[in-house]
């Protein structure tokens, strides 16, 4: 089997490519701006909007996986452009080339409501539903892994070091942390069992918790007792592009939106296809504590 990998620097895309490289199969990395931490790997580099990489990255493969999309912007227009427009690009070199799947890491988020990174994730996933080629929808929840720069790990280091935890809204919404240790056996299994079509596997962790639950979990085994601020979010948002505009850049307005959206949460599916099986959370962060 043949399979090309788009976002392959990132961390969870990292973290995928080693794990493959285990498996007979052949693989190629689409890279963009962050250069390829991994050996061994077939690597072009491109953007999403040039048909003429795509076309190369995607001839001769029987797969593809397209985890590659902006995250944190505040350009609404790059998230449509990117999300939405480079993943329509791919697809449809997928389609002239002969791709027998297609892979796309979505969002628990995807929404037409939660802003412009989830519309845009919403966009994409219509879009591959409808197209000809065999697709599944992979949607993690709040990953989080020794080494990386994602929220829970932040939001640990904020607690040791400021021992004050803003909190948007009433931090009443909902969240689902889950290691990557736990994430990256399913996707490969997802990747790997080319009878599974038409699926959208919800990686989330065992427990749904409100972020307030989180932040006195977290407090708790840390052994730290935090001051709670809460803040209005549209406050946040107004402060967010009050820094933006002083070219600080800290959070997104998107950002906001998408917290405190309604999410996906059921893991059966995966359960039941991919055997997952993810720790909670006091286990899972002895791999980082």
């Amino acid at each position: 089997m043949k399979i090309l990998l788009t976002g392959a620097s990132g961390v969870l895309g990292t973290r995928l490519l080693e794990s493959l490289k285990s498996y007979d199969i052949e693989l190629r990395a689409l890279v963009h701006k962050t250069p390829l931490k991994v050996d061994k790997v077939d690597t072009i580099i491109g953007s999403l909007d040039d048909s003429d990489i795509l076309d190369l990255a995607t001839q001769g493969m029987h797969t593809v996986v397209h985890l590659a999309a902006v995250t944190h912007s505040n350009n609404a227009e790059e998230y449509l452009k990117t999300n939405w427009e480079g993943c329509r690009n791919l697809y449809e070199s997928c389609t002239r080339n002969g791709v027998q799947r297609f892979v796309f890491m979505g969002s628990r988020a995807s929404s037409e409501v939660g802003g412009p990174y989830s519309l845009s994730k919403y966009k994409a996933e219509e879009f591959i539903k409808k197209g000809p080629i065999p697709w599944v929808v992979l949607r993690p929840a709040e990953v989080y892994g020794p080494g990386s720069p994602d929220a829970i790990n932040q939001l640990i280091q904020w607690i040791k070091k400021f021992r004050i935890v803003p909190i948007i809204g009433n931090g009443e919404y909902k969240l689902s942390p889950v290691l990557i240790d736990d994430v990256i056996p399913a996707f490969i299994k997802a990747i790997l069992k080319s009878e599974i079509t038409g699926e959208i596997f919800t990686f989330c962790g065992p427990e749904i918790m409100t972020f307030k639950e989180l932040v006195d979990r977290l407090s708790r085994i840390l052994k730290i007792r935090p001051i709670s601020l809460f803040i209005p979010a549209g406050f946040m948002k107004a402060m967010i592009s009050i820094l933006v505009a002083c070219g600080i850049y800290i959070l997104t307005k998107d950002q906001v939106l998408r917290l405190v959206c309604d999410k996906e949460g059921d893991n059966e599916n995966a359960k039941k296809l991919l055997d997952y099986n993810p720790k909670a959370l006091e286990d899972g962060l002895k791999s980082i504590l």
